[in-house]
């Protein structure tokens, strides 16, 4: 059987980020928050995956994490992807992630010797906000993101990676966890 997954690390909520989260929201239907609850940073975006993969993936995360010790990200910052209208997605810059791009590399290389597509752009360490749907949103979107450019959202201890399954519905993702592959501290 199939699922939808992804490999991540988890953010958590961040009370610096409410106000902002909150303006964003404000902003109406065409732009889509990422539910507090499931902040996440991604580092390879799987798809459709196999169960019986699992294993597998297990082994390629645990040697992404080889020789890693937990370590500490800053959220600071905002922007848009694309940077000018029509923005797409709103993100917070993550600060001290060289560990989550050296991860990213080695999930990169692994996953396609596991038959996983390529990704197409390289990898930039951050977390997803908000989605704008409408491009009528896209104005508003990159003044409030630019606004929050030189803002601090906290700090978070990254101590593993997760498998993550995906379940898209009119209301949004939901996240479960399918497996946690601690970093050891030595």
């Amino acid at each position: 059987m199939k699922f939808r997954a992804f490999i991540a690390v988890e953010i958590g909520e961040l009370p610096e980020l409410e106000h902002f989260h909150s303006e964003l929201r404000d902003l109406g239907a065409g732009v889509k928050p990422v539910d507090v609850h499931q902040f996440h940073a991604t580092l390879k975006f799987l798809g459709d995956t196999e169960e019986s993969i699992v294993p597998k993936l297990e082994e390629v995360m645990r040697i992404a994490v080889s020789g890693i010790r937990p370590f500490t990200i800053r959220l600071r910052g905002s922007g848009t992807f694309p940077p000018k209208p029509p923005a797409r997605v709103v993100w917070v810059g993550l600060e001290g992630a060289e560990p989550l791009t050296l991860i990213a590399a080695r999930l990169e290389g692994a996953c396609q010797a596991l038959g996983f597509e390529a990704e197409s752009r390289p990898f930039r360490p951050h977390l997803t906000l908000a989605r704008v749907k409408n491009p009528r949103a896209s104005s508003s979107v990159v003044s409030l993101a630019a606004k929050y450019a030189g803002s601090e959202f906290g700090s978070v201890d990254v101590n593993s990676i997760l498998l993550k399954k995906s379940v898209l519905s009119p209301q949004g993702p939901a996240y479960t966890t399918v497996l946690t592959l601690p970093m050891v501290s030595q």
